[in-house]
């Protein structure tokens, strides 16, 4: 089906399935009430298929930034991130979800620039 995944973790899609759902609960969202009321009428929660990995999630706010240089500082953000969890962790895995190549390629040169071994895959 559609909402399982064989790639995450059950610790990712347990978190997405909470963001999912709680969308209604965002002030910023306020306005969008009674689009996101039929957007969890007919969410499916998503499952992993692979419940021996391990998974580890985490929610951060990016340093503030100007709004033209938002999502740049963003990607940054999460490459220094991973660096640090990788410094601390070398053996496990690390995902970092982008929704386009091109922020795919700015993470990559983000990871490169602080010497953080990456693989550029989807």
């Amino acid at each position: 089906p559609e909402n399982s995944t064989r790639r995450c973790a059950p610790a990712i899609t347990q978190f997405l399935n909470t963001i999912f759902l709680s969308l209604k609960e965002v002030p910023a969202l306020k306005e969008l009430s009674s689009v996101l009321k039929i957007w969890e009428s007919s969410f499916e929660q998503h499952t992993s298929q692979n419940d021996r990995f391990e998974g580890y999630v985490s929610l951060l706010e990016a340093p503030e930034a100007a709004e033209s240089d938002h999502w740049s500082c963003t990607l940054k953000e999460s490459a220094k991130v991973a660096k640090e969890l990788f410094e601390a962790a070398p053996e496990k895995t690390i995902g970092i979800l982008v929704r386009t190549n091109s922020a795919s390629q700015e993470v990559s040169r983000a990871l490169k620039a602080l010497k953080v071994p990456f693989s550029d895959e989807s």
